[in-house]
């Protein structure tokens, strides 16, 4: 999307958030692979059992109590994940995997990203992704793996942004109170309200430039 829209807007500035889907290929094969085929797969819908429709239209129960099934399971559309993306593998198999991730496939991109936003002449920003703090050190396997390397992303955009000179805005330091988030990484509004704030107060300098280059 963001090579087809760049080169036509030709904005100033571009945001670039990125990472925290990208943490959970650490724990799958290959850290996903380098087009995320370990990882997910073509969005597919399996359909439902002749049998199971006929029932299911005769017995509003049986639609109640099978919707969680259903959708955990790829029959629906209202549960994306079961359709697009392989099972999390078991605990201690994602750690395993995520002890040899070194993020290169999403250094890549994030590199992509900057060099695409770079040479349709706008100035890329790379804000890095905040984590609820209650997950720091999550009990479970394979959620503790993920957390690593959301931390371990969030360097890889210091980096990425550092070798190309871009600005990097710190959210993960900043936004650090349970009460600002409604999962491990989604804020809520009073958090999107911090957020907001704090990526603003970051490019007022840059803006304030910017607007002065025009002449406004």
């Amino acid at each position: 999307v963001m090579a087809m829209l760049v080169p036509v807007l030709s904005p100033d500035l571009v945001l670039i958030q990125v990472g925290a889907n990208n943490a959970f290929t650490a724990c799958y094969p290959g850290e996903g692979g380098p087009d995320n085929t370990n990882f997910r797969f073509s969005w597919t819908q399996r359909p439902l059992p002749e049998a199971l429709t006929t029932w299911i239209r005769r017995s509003y129960l049986i639609r109640v109590m099978g919707h969680r099934y259903l959708s955990r399971h790829g029959h629906m559309a209202g549960e994306m994940i079961p359709c697009m993306q392989y099972p999390h593998p078991e605990g201690r198999i994602a750690q395993e995997n995520a002890r040899t991730a070194t993020g290169r496939y999403f250094r890549q991109a994030v590199s992509g990203l900057v060099a695409l936003a770079s040479n349709a002449g706008a100035e890329p920003v790379l804000l890095d992704n905040p984590l609820n703090p209650a997950w720091d050190e999550p009990e479970d396997r394979f959620f503790h793996a993920v957390v690593e390397a959301h931390r371990r992303n969030n360097r890889i955009l210091g980096e990425v942004g550092a070798e190309h000179d871009a600005m990097v805005i710190d959210l993960y330091s900043r936004i650090r109170k349970p009460a600002l988030f409604n999962d491990a990484v989604h804020t809520n509004a009073p958090g999107m309200r911090l957020k907001t704030r704090l990526v603003a107060d970051a490019l007022e300098p840059t803006v304030a430039r910017l607007m002065l280059d025009v002449g406004l």
